[in-house]
């Protein structure tokens, strides 16, 4: 599997007769990629849920100097067994999807550690950063992000990975992303009652400022709780 699928969506409240559903147009990446598996190991034995191949978040939409980008990120197979983010870059300036990816690359710093539920987020300078949820059998749930600069070399996350949070408890943490545009990511992490607990909203976040060039060297986090 290679292939983005977008499809083009217009209405027209005015004249519901003009509006239209379009597609879908491909934009093919240069390497493939296999399905990861459903569930990964945390120490302790709690399994965790990478939610497949599901793309998430919201596709999201920059425009850098007329140029159009849809980005998107998804959990693919890593290693062997592990799993790893991948994120995409698509041209669509002029509303026309581009028969290639501008970036297709999948984030594995390694093979032991579960990489899993992405999220992706690009600012105005057109930096880039990626949060994710990480553990393995021998490590606990945490949360984690790397980047790259505007000007890094594309298909590559240079700022290397840094620890977000970690859990010391294998059933009080399900992490997931959640990162906004621009300047700031938010990356939130839902703390859990019991390993079957998968709902609710998450009481507690972390946020992260990379308003600097460096993503790594400017970062810092601050917390925030709901009662």
């Amino acid at each position: 599997m290679n292939a983005v699928t977008i499809y083009k969506f217009h209405v027209d409240w005015n004249r519901i007769s003009t509006s239209s559903f379009t597609g879908p147009f491909l934009s093919i990446a240069p390497a493939s990629w296999a399905s990861p598996p459903d569930l990964v190991p945390s120490q302790g034995g709690n399994a965790l849920d990478t939610l497949a191949v599901r793309l998430m978040m919201q596709n999201q939409y920059t425009n850098q100097g007329g140029a159009e980008s849809l980005w998107m990120s998804h959990t693919v197979l890593g290693g062997a067994s592990t799993t790893a983010p991948r994120y995409y870059q698509v041209d669509v300036t002029g509303g026309t999807v581009a028969p290639a990816t501008m970036q297709a690359f999948t984030h594995t710093p390694d093979t032991t550690m579960n990489r899993f539920m992405p999220s992706i987020a690009v600012a105005r300078a057109g930096d880039m950063a990626l949060g994710y949820s990480t553990s393995s059998a021998t490590s606990f749930p945490a949360i984690k992000y790397a980047g790259r600069l505007a000007a890094d070399p594309v298909n590559t996350l240079p700022q290397t990975e840094v620890s977000l949070v970690e859990s010391a408890d294998p059933s009080a943490i399900h992490a997931k992303c959640s990162l906004s545009a621009l300047s700031t990511f938010d990356l939130t992490q839902k703390p859990l009652t019991s390993p079957a607990d998968r709902s609710g909203i998450p009481p507690s976040s972390r946020r992260l400022h990379a308003r600097r060039p460096s993503l790594r060297r400017r970062g810092r986090t601050t917390r925030h709780r709901r009662h």
